[in-house]
């Protein structure tokens, strides 16, 4: 990653939290990045945790939001509407650094969020979203998963939300043979608190 932040040296939350900001920001900006692909972690209707892999499409540093997309029939759509929050997890492997966030989330359908979204999304991502059955549905095999072959995917976009979810709280932990060092930065009461933790 760009940069000369060196975590085994830091002793500024400043600097440490800019670093987790470049890690999402790059997560964004290059496909080939290991940050690209985000864990994300919501509560099922059973009362137990779900965790999947999504795609980090977008990260806005000044209000602290991610964005990935989803389709809306999903359980991963019904689970965030309800709950409002969930978990999200990267690890920067080089860096050896996992980033840990809380997050409130909304999903957008068919409004200015989710058209802007779509409109920046390539064909091949938006032909996911053309897929006949919901995901999750029992199949036969794989080559039994139908799409709809309708001109432009106008069909598709039905399908088709965008995520945001806003960073409440978010933990940096660097792992180090000769240390390891944590933060968490949280602004859920408004003034950003910003503390070490032991790790």
């Amino acid at each position: 990653m760009a940069g000369t932040f060196r975590a085994a040296d830091c002793k500024d939350l400043d600097a440490t939290l800019e670093e987790a900001w470049c890690i999402l920001g790059e997560g964004v900006r290059k496909a080939a990045s290991p940050y690209h692909i985000i864990n994300v972690a919501t509560i099922g209707a059973d009362g137990t945790p779900r965790i999947r892999s999504v795609v980090l499409r977008g990260f806005d540093k000044a209000s602290r939001t991610l964005r990935f997309h989803t389709d809306t029939r999903s359980r991963k759509a019904t689970e965030i509407a309800a709950a409002g929050a969930l978990s999200v997890h990267v690890y920067a492997k080089d860096e050896k650094i996992p980033l840990r966030m809380s997050c409130r989330a909304t999903i957008h359908h068919d409004d200015e969020v989710s058209r802007d979204a779509w409109c920046a999304t390539r064909t091949m991502s938006r032909e996911c979203y053309s897929q006949v059955e919901a995901p999750g549905t029992v199949v036969t095999s794989p080559e039994n998963v139908a799409f709809d072959d309708s001109e432009n995917l106008a069909n598709a976009y039905v399908n088709f939300a965008a995520v945001l979810a806003r960073i409440e709280t978010l933990e940096w932990l660097y792992l180090s043979a000769a240390g390891h060092r944590r933060a968490r930065f949280d602004w859920r009461h408004g003034a950003p608190s910003r503390v070490w933790l032991a790790p």
